[in-house]
């Protein structure tokens, strides 16, 4: 659990889902790295127990969204879980991500011209992501959803073939 005398660096190194919560609060992970919890919460005039307190949600939500058991669902309940809760993240985080790897980049980038290119990485994955969630929930997901509905035994052959198709499909992208 975070503390109030911990640097912004350590909370997020200890607990990286507190880069959200301090991302909601303006607390620049770069500008007030090296600050206590408590000296950056004086500078923005912040309540030091209010951003312990949604970093203390954040920790638990995040403990509670791993306790699913994926082996226990259905076919159709875990692609609802999939692009629910998975997705989701995907399709926030990445925009967040590209947007912070940009700016260390374009503030940084003189002292650490890497940054330009690993910035360029982030863009590029987030872009063959998005591809890929696209692909699955277009036709892989639903194929399985029917096949959940239906009985798996009648599917052998067109499987095996929508497998192959898949394959080639995601080795060309």
């Amino acid at each position: 659990m975070p503390t109030s005398t911990q640097s912004i660096r350590e909370i997020v190194m200890q607990h990286p889902s507190s880069a959200k919560v301090f991302h909601r609060f303006d607390i620049d992970l770069c500008l007030q790295a090296d600050l206590s919890l408590e000296g950056a919460c004086q500078e923005l005039q912040l309540s030091v127990d209010q951003v312990l307190e949604r970093l203390a949600d954040s920790e638990s939500q995040e403990r509670g969204g791993m306790a699913l058991d994926p082996a226990t669902l259905s076919l159709a309940r875990l692609i609802q879980h999939i692009v629910r809760v998975h997705r989701h993240c995907v399709r926030q985080e990445f925009p967040r991500l590209a947007g912070m790897t940009s700016k260390v980049a374009s503030k940084r980038g003189d002292r650490a011209p890497e940054l330009a290119r690993i910035a360029e990485l982030i863009e590029k994955l987030h872009s063959e992501m998005y591809a890929h969630i696209q692909k699955e929930e277009q036709v892989l997901f639903p194929f399985i959803s029917q096949m959940d509905q239906e009985s798996i035994v009648a599917y052998p052959a067109s499987l095996r073939r929508y497998s192959e198709h898949l394959q080639q499909a995601f080795d060309a992208s």
